[in-house]
C-alpha cells in the first residue's frame, strides 16, 4: 500500500509545526533587577507565559514564522517584539524593560 505524498508532506509540517520554544529574562533596564510576574504574549495566539522568581520564562510549541510578541509589566512601557521562528540560536534572551514616567494620583 502506498501513502500518497501529500499524506507525508502533511505529517512532517504537523510535527515541525510549533516545536519553536523561547526563553527569556526580562529585566528593569536601570537598575539590571529580574522582574518576577512580567508577562509574554505571543500575538494572535493562545501563548504566554510569566516570568518566575528569578525572571525567567519559557513559551513553547510557538509556530514557525514571524511572530509578535507583547512584553508587559505593571509600572513599565509594554514592548512589542518582532522574531522569526524557528531561531537560529538556542540562547537565553534579555529583554529590559524601561519604567513609565507616570505616578499614581492619591
Amino acid at each position: 500500500m502506498r501513502i500518497p505524498a501529500i499524506v507525508i508532506s502533511l505529517f512532517i509540517s504537523f510535527c515541525s509545526y510549533g516545536q519553536n520554544t523561547f526563553t527569556a529574562f526580562v529585566k528593569d533596564k536601570e537598575t539590571a533587577e529580574f522582574l518576577p510576574g512580567a508577562t509574554v504574549r505571543v500575538q494572535n495566539t493562545l501563548l504566554g507565559a510569566s516570568t518566575n522568581e528569578k525572571g525567567l520564562l519559557h513559551i513553547q510549541n510557538i509556530p514557525n514564522g514571524p511572530q509578535q510578541l507583547e512584553v508587559s509589566f505593571i509600572g513599565y512601557r509594554s514592548q512589542l517584539l518582532r522574531i522569526h521562528f524557528p531561531l537560529l540560536s538556542t540562547d537565553t534572551l534579555e529583554i529590559l524593560l524601561e519604567t513609565t514616567e507616570e505616578e499614581l494620583e492619591e
